[in-house]
């Protein structure tokens, strides 16, 4: 029997190069989404570094820090988080100060903020949502608690960036499709922009007596 045409055999042997291992990645495999990355400003050291270690079990990328000095040198420097949880009453300069710092920020004006307080009082809640916060959580407070308002932040906040941009594009379309929209349909789209000056009396007569001459000619 003899062997395979060679023209047939080609197909087969690419066929068998192109087939992925086992174990290996699709071809078209996207990369896994980043992490998102939170910046948390807690003075009390064991606090810090339960929550820390809490959040990061959970998938996030946590930035830990003592001092609200210390959270501004980090922003300073380029870090730029996806939200910001941060206890209210600190030594030195406290969450509030940081909060308005965040929204005075172009750059971080629309970043989630977390206050953790354990303050009750309606008062300091009406003036951390006067300030910018974006939801509180009273201590002593479960992990599951503040995960859950994590989580439910940083979807609110996907989803307002996801609306806006979505709106940016339509508007660009739309200025593409008409890039030089006329207001006023009725109006003249190419009027003429010097008419020549109204003849005055004088001209007038002059002209119709030049007419009455051609007449009777």
């Amino acid at each position: 029997m003899r062997g395979p045409v060679p023209w047939l055999a080609a197909p087969l042997l690419l066929h068998s190069t192109l087939r992925p291992r086992v174990g290996a990645p699709p071809f078209c495999q996207a990369p896994p989404p980043p992490k998102p990355r939170l910046m948390l400003v807690e003075d009390q050291d064991g606090l810090r570094s339960a929550v820390c270690k809490y959040l990061q079990q959970r998938g996030y990328v946590v930035e830990a820090f003592s001092r609200v000095d210390a959270a501004f040198d980090a922003i300073t420097k380029g870090l730029f988080p996806d939200l910001i949880v941060t206890d209210v009453t600190m030594p030195g300069l406290d969450g509030y100060q940081l909060l308005k710092r965040v929204r005075a920020d172009p750059r971080l004006c629309g970043v989630p903020v977390i206050l953790l307080t354990a303050r009750g009082l309606s008062d300091d809640r009406i003036a951390g949502y006067s300030a910018g916060a974006s939801s509180y959580v009273s201590k002593p407070f479960e992990p599951e608690e503040l995960l859950a308002v994590v989580n439910a932040q940083l979807t609110n906040a996907r989803l307002a960036h996801d609306a806006t941009l979505t709106n940016e594009l339509q508007a660009r379309a739309r200025l593409g499709a008409n890039p030089n929209p006329n207001p006023n349909p009725n109006s003249n789209p190419d009027p003429d922009p010097d008419p020549g000056p109204n003849p005055g009396p004088d001209e007038r007569a002059a002209g119709a007596q030049a007419g009455g001459r051609r007449d009777q000619g």
